[in-house]
């Protein structure tokens, strides 16, 4: 505990990370940074990596475990001071595979290696040879498998795969011949019955220069599945066949939340030294060009700062909660000795950059203990806008114990406001948040976020005692992932109406999908809407109606669900991997801080708008003119002709529009939506119209799910 590793020591187990992959991705790359311990020697600490503690003796154990928990090989499986090889101060491949294979890159002088996430379920079996994978006419040298005959009985080697449960199969192999002459013949087999009987799927005649096969062996699906390579005629003295780069793929890559397990506990070590370490997914082009997987730490995260020479020294590092419920949240850290002086600082910022909450060093914990810092504000009454990803800015210091350089290290995670108290007794940890590792250019991951807002459509505003006030309440679900995000039946955006002076007024409108379930006007209960599927990039918006009659000065009513009593807004789908299976892809956002509306304290009203409506000509439309001003804050905009709902301020406002008894007409095109003012070059296009299945009547029209850019600016 001294040396501020509490999952290790205290509770003796692993750390635990995530990497999200998406359906269809066609290569996945994990990487490793420094996996060894001490592999670099005595230099290793002061470039902040590994330290040494009394002489480098720690093991390391990496494990990889797929969507169903299912342990998968991986291409190293320990660090400590001579393994692996080549992992110093490098990235090294932990898992690089294109599909659901059992593979052999032969880069071992064995008949066990397995560079796939699909496990062999044999060796590779010799017949008429010495069983040895570095010695004999069949054997492992130079990084190829080499088969040759010393003339006697044809030689053979083979190796079996379970394939159960897969639907197609692919058997693929790079090879070339040397001193081949043009009658000697090897051949190609599977069998679908654990080498009962053989099917050739190639006989190789004479000499070839280096290629590649590809056959199609689905025909040959089983638990028992072998493949063989069998020597026919020739192939004697110095005439040889190499064969390189051998796999069997069952099916492409899982998608879904693929665990990597790091485990420094007492199953895997007595040592006490520092293993510093990076991790990173791509689709095998890292950095530039190529595709990111996003990767978070459930829950607890190490962190640490080595000693320098003299003096002192800090680390800072750019994590990224994942902050998706409740009024308040919390940072919770170990053993940062902050009883030691100014031992760093952490700061948290929310996703619309406007709340920041900040920890110095005296807030931080202290030798050997835990810390809980509650982080509140980030919600009003009328919005709850913060949610989504945060940053979390950490600064770990080093300090001095008489005058002595000290090390400092410690542990931390973020924490919902369910959460019971510190010290937690299991990693994951029930009821944290999950820490996402940032970009390739140091940023923030992009993950759906929920929100919702208040804004009074009519009657008394401040709320008066004994006189009903009529509230929207909005909320909108945005996608900013590359990959749809899935609702449906079971999967659905929940919002309530909590009664307690107030009662749904219905209006229940929405910009995709339906709404299933509705109270009754005048009563309490859950509004449900499914939206269906949400594209990449884009939002959706729920929009219902409340009456709120207080009947007391200043009483506070609740509008929305309240969070501990698990009917706050909440949305729960299938995350962006679209696993439906897996419980970590099937996500629950929410539920969110209610909203609220106190008598006598004003609720946003709406704005005014002028300006012009414009056809495809540029024209404006007859009988049309609109502007914006007032506090776009409020929300909603309205006019004669109707009612224009404005959300999110800033870089992405969404607009829905809604004019009743418009004295013009649209018919389905493209139309444009241009504002004057402090927004001159704003324009809003989008599709407007009449459609066949929802026939226009004097309520005008409805334009659906469009996007405005305000060119950073909020309305003045």
């Amino acid at each position: 505990l001294s040396f501020g590793d509490y999952v290790s020591e205290s509770l003796n187990t692993s750390y635990r990370y995530f990497v999200e992959v998406p359906p269809g991705l066609p290569r996945l790359a994990i990487e490793i940074f420094d996996a060894d311990i001490g592999l670099g020697g005595a230099t290793e600490d002061t470039a902040g990596r590994d330290r040494d503690r009394g002489g480098y003796d720690t093991s390391v154990n990496y494990a990889l475990f797929d969507p169903n928990g299912l342990a998968r090989p991986t291409q190293f499986t320990s660090g400590n001071a001579s393994l692996p090889v080549g992992s110093d101060n490098a990235w090294l491949a932990f898992v690089d595979t294109t599909g659901e294979s059992a593979s052999d890159n032969f880069t071992v002088a064995a008949y066990n290696n397995n560079t796939g996430i699909l496990s062999w379920s044999s060796n590779w079996i010799e017949t008429n040879d010495d069983g040895n994978a570095g010695t004999g006419e069949i054997l492992i040298t130079g990084g190829r498998l080499r088969i040759e005959d010393d003339g006697g009985t044809a030689s053979t080697i083979e190796r079996q795969v379970n394939l159960s449960g897969y639907t197609s199969a692919t058997f693929t192999f790079a090879f070339e011949t040397e001193n081949v002459e043009a009658g000697d013949q090897m051949r190609v087999e599977v069998s679908n019955n654990g080498g009962g009987s053989w099917t050739t799927l190639e006989t190789f005649t004479g000499p070839f220069a280096a290629s590649s096969r590809s056959y199609n062996i689905t025909g040959s699906i089983a638990s028992n599945t072998r493949v063989r390579f069998t020597e026919i005629t020739g192939y004697t003295g110095t005439d040889r066949f190499f064969v390189d780069n051998l796999a069997i793929t069952g099916g492409p890559i899982t998608p879904g939340h693929w665990e990597v397990r790091i485990d420094m506990s007492s199953a895997a070590t007595a040592g006490d030294d520092i293993n510093a370490f990076g991790l990173r997914a791509h689709d095998g082009t890292a950095g530039a060009g190529g595709t990111e997987l996003k990767t978070y730490v459930d829950s607890i995260n190490g962190l640490g700062s080595n000693p320098p020479a003299s003096g002192t020294t800090s680390r800072s590092y750019t994590l990224y909660p994942y902050v998706t419920s409740g009024c308040i949240c919390a940072k919770n850290d170990f053993d940062f000795d902050s009883n030691s002086g100014n031992v760093g600082s952490m700061s948290f910022t929310s996703r619309t950059g406007t709340f920041t909450q900040n920890f110095a060093s005296a807030a931080l914990s202290a030798d050997n203990v835990w810390s809980r810092g509650n982080i509140a504000g980030w919600t009003t009454d009328k919005i709850g806008d913060g949610y989504g990803i945060w940053q979390a800015a950490v600064t770990v210091n080093s300090y001095l114990v008489g005058g002595t350089p000290n090390g400092n290290y410690a542990n931390f995670y973020v924490s919902n406001f369910q959460a019971a108290a510190n010290p937690p007794t299991a990693n994951p940890t029930t009821n944290a948040f999950r820490v996402y590792l940032p970009t390739d250019g140091g940023g923030a991951p992009t993950k759906l976020y929920l929100k919702q807002l208040a804004v009074h459509v009519f009657g008394p505003n401040p709320s008066a005692v004994g006189q009903p006030s009529v509230i929207d309440v909005i909320v909108t679900v945005t996608n900013p992932t590359p990959n749809g995000i899935t609702f449906n039946a079971s999967n659905l955006v929940t919002a309530n109406v909590p009664g307690l002076g107030v009662v749904y007024a219905g209006n229940a409108t929405v910009t995709q999908g339906s709404v299933l379930t509705q109270p009754a006007v005048g009563s309490t209960g859950n509004i449900t809407w499914n939206p269906g599927v949400l594209a990449a990039g884009n939002a959706a918006t729920l929009s219902y109606r409340v009456t709120v009659t207080p009947t007391s000065a200043g009483q506070r009513l609740p509008i929305t669900g309240l969070p501990a009593t698990g009917n706050g807004t909440r949305a729960q789908y299938i995350d962006e991997t679209g696993n439906t299976t897996q419980a970590r892809a099937r996500y629950t956002f929410g539920p969110l801080c209610e909203l609220a509306v106190t008598a006598g304290i004003p609720t946003a009203a709406p704005a005014t708008i002028s300006g012009v409506i414009t056809g495809n000509n540029g024209l404006p439309l007859s009988g049309v003119s609109v502007s914006l001003s007032g506090d776009m804050t409020d929300r909603t905009i309205t006019n004669a002709n109707g009612a224009y709902r404005f959300d999110n301020v800033g870089t992405d406002g969404f607009y829905s529009v809604t004019p009743s008894r418009a004295n013009f007409s649209f018919t389905p095109a493209q139309r444009s939506f241009s504002l004057n003012g402090n927004h001159t070059n704003a324009v809003f296009t989008g599709q407007a119209g009449n459609d066949t299945a929802n026939p226009l009547d004097e309520d005008g029209f409805f334009v659906r799910q469009h996007y405005l850019d305000f060119l950073g600016r909020e309305p003045e």
